[in-house]
């Protein structure tokens, strides 16, 4: 019975971990940051680049902040099991 009231308390601990972590990318003026839950927590454009190339380089970084963030999380899931 403690057993799982403690694997409960070491699963709201990693979930408060992962919540925690953010990626940052940014190229050409435009900044993405992501948090845990693969939610934008910010973006910057850069209002000086054309809309084609704004647009380009916000789905490579879009794509990029995902990539980095789903390795960190392995990475912490890893360490934690």
């Amino acid at each position: 019975m403690f057993e799982k009231f403690k694997e409960l308390a070491k699963l709201r601990e990693m979930q408060k971990t992962i919540q925690s972590q953010k990626v940052e990318v940014e190229r050409e003026g435009i900044k993405i940051v992501l948090n845990g839950n693969m939610k934008v927590e910010q973006l910057q454009l850069n209002p000086s680049l054309n809309h084609a190339t704004t647009a380009r380089v916000l789905k490579d970084l879009v794509n990029e902040a995902v990539d980095k963030l789903q390795k960190t999380l392995a990475g912490l899931m890893s360490g934690q099991m």
